[in-house]
């Protein structure tokens, strides 16, 4: 006979979710392994998952502290998230590797959901794949997993190009998936969808992972990141693992981590030191700011000329940002030309930037090499 306390009942949670008395019931029946005991969790890659509640986010910022991706949401039931398109944009100009997720809602058509979740991801690349969120309780029409089945299938069907998984609570799961005995070939097909599971607690022995899958490919830990440390504009942030190393993060999500210089960069530097506030980025030379802030020491790497506008001279940034920034705020060098070779003509400009007060200029020498 099994007894069942209220202390695990209060237990019993993972992610946002309190299951019901049955639904705890079923997790003993039918619940499935251990986190530690199937995967290796070397702490290595952290990752956000953020939405219009952070309402501000400063990627370079999540970065500098060691952030290794983000899932951004898209939206919910025939809603798009207010913060999508601007979280999407600025992530991908600061080069983290982004994710996105949509919160199914029982209140809208599956495929009205899938087609809005399209619409809202455009062109926007997806590396850490798109995540079918599955924890509502508003007991709409198309409530249960044989609609959230549906909602997958259009997805697939909507963005072909894209990697779906799906994102639950182990308890949420268990009491609103297919029956692992009567309707086992049912459980199954979700398995073909990796899982990024939600469970608040510190300890990974008290996590398990639910049927019909044997791994993990995310583990939502924590709601209560430190906000103002990851630069959102919330005082708290949802924190999340991949389980397994750096190494095969890389590998799974097909990201380049060769590093090297891009293409065309001129420039290469950092934030100085006594930047406590953060190195404004603005659209263009003195022009309208974007809202990112760059960090005291953020590596930075800058592309053509120099330019004189308003009482300073401004850096044209490619990385971590997209965007101009004042010079006197980092501490920068040009990028070694190669050396001329025998028998070419080659024409190298060699810049001396000269500082005037808070004015930067720059004198250009061309040196002709002929043959």
């Amino acid at each position: 006979m099994l007894e069942i306390t209220t202390k695990m009942l209060r237990d019993a949670k993972a992610g946002n979710y309190q299951p019901s008395f049955l639904g705890y019931i079923k997790s003993l029946l039918f619940g499935g392994v251990k986190l530690g005991e199937v995967c290796f969790l070397p702490n290595e890659v952290q990752l956000l998952d953020i939405s219009f509640y952070q309402r501000t986010a400063s990627f370079p910022t999540m970065l500098s502290n060691g952030i290794k991706g983000v899932i951004i949401r898209a939206g919910q039931n025939t809603w798009k998230d207010t913060s999508a398109e601007k979280f999407m944009t600025d992530a991908e100009a600061s080069e983290m590797p982004v994710g996105s997720y949509w919160f199914y809602d029982s209140r809208a058509t599956p495929l009205a959901q899938a087609k809005l979740w399209k619409e809202v991801l455009g062109n926007h690349k997806t590396q850490l794949w798109c995540w079918a969120d599955y924890e509502e309780k508003y007991g709409g029409t198309y409530s249960g997993w044989r609609h959230f089945y549906d909602f997958l299938e259009a997805c697939k069907a909507e963005m072909p190009d894209r990697k779906f998984g799906i994102y639950t609570g182990y308890y949420y799961w268990i009491e609103h998936s297919p029956n692992p005995i009567t309707q086992a070939n049912s459980l199954n097909y979700f398995k073909q969808y990796p899982l990024w599971e939600a469970w608040y607690v510190s300890d990974i022995s008290f996590v398990r992972i639910p049927k019909p899958w044997d791994k993990l490919t995310l583990w939502q830990q924590s709601s209560n990141g430190d906000g103002t440390k990851y630069g959102v504009g919330s005082l708290s942030v949802d924190m999340n693992q991949f389980v397994g190393t750096l190494q095969e993060y890389n590998s799974l999500f097909n990201l380049d981590n060769t590093g090297g210089t891009m293409p065309g960069v001129n420039w290469v530097g950092k934030v100085k030191s006594t930047v406590t506030a953060g190195a404004i980025v603005r659209e263009t030379p003195n022009g309208a700011d974007t809202g990112q802030r760059l960090s005291a020491d953020t590596p930075i790497e800058g592309t053509g000329e120099l330019v004189i506008a308003g009482s300073y001279t401004w850096m044209n940034l490619v990385k971590p940002a997209q965007g101009w920034v004042a010079v006197h705020l980092l501490d920068y060098s040009a990028v070694s030309e190669p050396a001329p070779t025998d028998g070419v003509v080659v024409d190298v400009i060699l810049k001396n930037v000269y500082a005037q007060g808070d004015v930067f200029a720059a004198r250009d020498v061309k040196l002709v090499k002929e043959a």
